[in-house]
């Protein structure tokens, strides 16, 4: 083990700062120990590394890596002892910055930065990822205060899921709808809000959206405070950088009403009626359509409705279909055009049409009311 040589009793003093005259020179609270054990040929880029771990220590904790009551105690820390980390002596030390300067000023001189060059550029890349890191965090900020703004005044249901399918926000339209305050539903299992009779089935939904990460679409009843329930349509989208769920939920109690009531209407209406979607799919049919077509409901329910009709006449009708869909109007009964229909046991009859376009929660529906013709003397008709 080395120990300090040729050190005058007139150089001892109790400042650390102190530059020492002779065989070691240089200022004891920032020498390295090549420096401090008087190797002279060991002396180089390596020191000057050590210089500025000591510095950086001292703006990092207010005071130089070592300290003692002489210039001799000081040094023999330099030599053997090693510095406190800078975290322990000060609070909020950035990590980063503390293993810079700890690996300037490691005693082996291999186990420190190769220059000083070396140690500014981990400053200087420590400087921009803080600023990126504050670039982003202001952003977040201001994402977050901008979704505030946003739930504040949507009409809509809004809320943010975690993984747990916990609401960890939600929008005040929840409290409008359910009468029960914000507060008290945060942080709660989100199904808790769903009516019992859909709740596996919206369990099902959401894990498959935390699973998969894909975007889906449902409806399902929420229960207010007071018992009374509304039909809800959902849209629930996954937000992977935030790892949580963006739900939007859309109150269509009073259309899903006034549907109940067409129903109602459709179910008592004289003639056949077919309600297809805007690509054509059968989406719901009355009990006229069954006794006039030989069919169930699940028979015809999803199909084309070119399975309605004779099979000479379905490519034709396609397109016919598509170009009344880009531009849909009412189609009233009794104006003259009908199709060759098909019933289920084969035979054709020849059917009046009248169409009514309605704009709905799902998208464009367009019913067709379906009344027999049987004159001989009419013409068929394409569409």
């Amino acid at each position: 083990m080395r120990t300090i040589v040729d050190v005058p009793d007139r150089l001892e003093t109790s400042n650390p700062a102190a530059t020492l005259s002779g065989h070691v020179l240089g200022t004891p609270a920032y020498m390295a120990p090549e420096q401090a054990e008087g190797r002279v040929e060991l002396i180089g880029p390596l020191t000057d590394v050590y210089g500025l771990g000591a510095i950086l220590y001292e703006i990092l904790t207010g005071h130089p890596p070592f300290q003692g009551s002489n210039t001799i105690e000081i040094l023999q820390k330099v030599c053997y002892s090693e510095p406190l980390p800078p975290s322990q002596v000060t609070s909020g030390v950035p990590s980063d910055l503390e293993r810079i300067c700890l690996q300037g000023l490691s005693k082996p001189q291999a186990q420190r930065q190769r220059s000083a060059e070396e140690v500014a550029n981990s400053i200087e890349q420590w400087m921009a990822d803080l600023a990126e890191q504050k670039r982003v965090e202001e952003e977040r900020r201001r994402a977050e205060e901008q979704r505030e703004r946003f739930f504040a005044l949507s009409l809509d249901l809004l809320a943010i899921l975690d993984e747990e399918l916990r609401a960890t926000q939600l929008s005040p339209a929840w409290q409008r709808l359910l009468g029960i305050s914000v507060d008290e539903l945060r942080y709660r299992p989100f199904t808790e809000l769903i009516d019992s009779e859909d709740r596996e089935l919206i369990i099902a939904k959401l894990k498959d959206v935390v699973r998969t990460k894909q975007s889906s679409n449902f409806e399902g009843r929420c229960i207010a405070i007071d018992g009374s329930r509304r039909f809800v349509l959902w849209n629930v989208t996954w937000i992977q950088d935030e790892r949580s769920a963006y739900v939007v939920g859309r109150d269509v109690t009073d259309l899903k009403r006034s549907e109940q009531h067409f129903l109602s209407l459709l179910e008592s209406a004289p003639d056949a009626y077919v309600v297809a979607d805007a690509g054509g799919r059968i989406v719901r049919i009355n009990a006229q359509t069954e006794r006039l077509f030989g069919y169930t409901r699940d028979e015809l329910q999803g199909q084309p409705v070119e399975v309605l009709m004779a099979e000479r006449i379905r490519v034709e009708h396609v397109a016919l279909r598509e170009g009344y869909c880009k531009a849909p109007t009412p189609r009233p009964m009794n104006c003259g055009r009908y199709l060759l229909a098909r019933r289920k046991d084969g035979r054709e009859v020849r059917v009046e049409i009248a169409l009514s376009p309605v704009h709905a929660v799902d998208g464009l529906l367009i019913i067709a009311a379906v009344r027999e013709r049987r004159r001989p003397t009419d013409s068929v008709a394409s569409s």
